[in-house]
Parts: structure tokens; C-alpha cells; sequence
């Protein structure tokens, strides 16, 4: 007698550490808020950087070129492309990379930024990001992608954070092991 076959969910993988027999979660939570380790919301899940995108500065007549050379080599099609028109300014993503188009001029303001960390939830790390001694520069504010916030981290390191509002499944990084 034949039997139909049955669907298995596999388990989702541990994403933590393994706890030490006889230990609780809890217990160790007050162990690091205790000795200063811990910061920002108890979820992880609320702190989630999906992807980290290298900033490229082009000029308008240049975007389109670098947009289908980058497309090529990694053989990934952009993911996102739109004018900025507050800012006179044109962007598309391959891969990991944005590329931010415009003037001189235009572009200016941008150019300091180093990367943009695209984030899960965005009001979660305006929380936590003052509490590793990042210092937010702009608060977070609409953009035509979503929401985004402007920080400074303790290195010196210049970051777009950004939460956008439709978010592609390829901006998911693997988790950490």
C-alpha cells in the first residue's frame, strides 16, 4: 500500500552560539549588560544589515556604461534604478554596488559618504547605533527608495543607512556562522 508523501519543513538553522550546559539566556544577557557588552534591541533580527553597497561617483554621461559593464562582469541585471531630481542626481544598483550619476556640483554633498548599509528596520538602529559611539548627522528621513539616516561611526567612517521600502531578495547577506 502506497502512501502519499509528506512535506517536511527542514528546521531553521541556529543562528547562535550553543549555551554552555545549565545556562539561560537570560542568565547571560546580565552577564554582558553587567560588563558593558551589550547594546540596542534584545532581537537581532531588528538589527539586520541586508547588504553593503560600495558607493561609485559618476558623472551623468558615465552611468549607463559603468551600469552595463558591472552587469556583465558579475552577470547580474541592476536591481534598482531611478532619477533623484531633488538632488539632480541619477542611481542604479548591480549587485553591491550603487552608483550615484551627476554634476560636480550635484554630487558634492554625497561624496563623503563611503558606503550605505542597507538595514531590516532603520528606527531600530537610530536606537542603537548612538550607544557604540556612532554619532547620527541626519536624522532618518524620507528618500524615493524608502527612509534613510547619515552616521558617522567611531572610525571615522561616513555610512548611508537606509531601509527601503521594497526590499529585492538578492539584498540579503548570509548570517553570520
Amino acid at each position: 500500500m502506497q502512501t502519499a508523501p509528506q512535506s517536511i519543513t527542514p528546521p531553521k538553522p541556529c543562528t547562535s552560539a550553543p549555551r554552555a550546559p545549565g545556562s539561560t539566556r537570560g542568565a547571560r544577557s546580565a552577564r554582558l549588560m553587567r560588563y558593558g557588552q551589550h547594546h540596542g534591541p534584545r532581537s537581532t533580527t531588528d538589527m539586520r544589515i541586508l547588504n553593503i553597497l560600495v558607493r561609485r561617483y559618476l558623472s551623468l554621461d558615465e552611468i549607463d556604461a559603468a551600469v552595463s559593464f558591472y552587469e556583465a562582469l558579475i552577470g547580474q541585471k541592476r536591481r534598482l534604478a531611478f532619477d533623484y531630481p531633488e538632488h539632480d542626481l541619477k542611481l542604479a544598483q548591480v549587485a553591491s554596488i550603487l552608483f550615484i550619476a551627476g554634476t560636480d556640483d550635484s554630487l558634492a554633498p554625497f561624496r563623503a559618504t563611503e558606503a550605505t548599509f542597507m538595514v531590516e528596520d532603520l528606527d531600530a538602529f537610530a536606537v542603537h547605533l548612538p550607544t557604540t559611539g556612532s554619532t547620527i548627522l541626519e536624522a532618518a528621513k524620507p528618500v524615493p527608495t524608502g527612509r534613510n539616516m547619515l552616521v558617522r561611526h567611531p572610525d571615522g567612517m561616513l555610512v548611508e543607512y537606509v531601509e527601503h521600502t521594497t526590499k529585492h531578495p538578492a539584498d540579503v547577506m548570509a548570517p553570520f556562522d
